[in-house]
């Protein structure tokens, strides 16, 4: 039993660090678009595909893993 609870704790850390991974490379991603921008209207849709993306990872994540 102690040993599937470290096993699933583990998957659960590898899982969480592969979620701040990819969330920090969304977010180099996002700021190098940004910095590119030249308009309000393309800002405001990177920002929200930028949110979409954070918010739908962060779905999942629960989904597969808490829920």
């Amino acid at each position: 039993m102690a040993r599937r609870s470290v096993e699933g704790a583990t998957e659960l850390g590898q899982a969480f660090a592969e979620l701040v991974k990819e969330q920090a490379r969304s977010n180099a991603e996002a700021f190098e678009a940004l910095t590119r921008a030249v308009d309000w209207d393309r800002v405001s849709r990177i920002q929200g595909e930028l949110l979409r993306a954070s918010v739908e990872r962060a779905v999942q994540f629960t989904r597969r893993y808490l829920g």
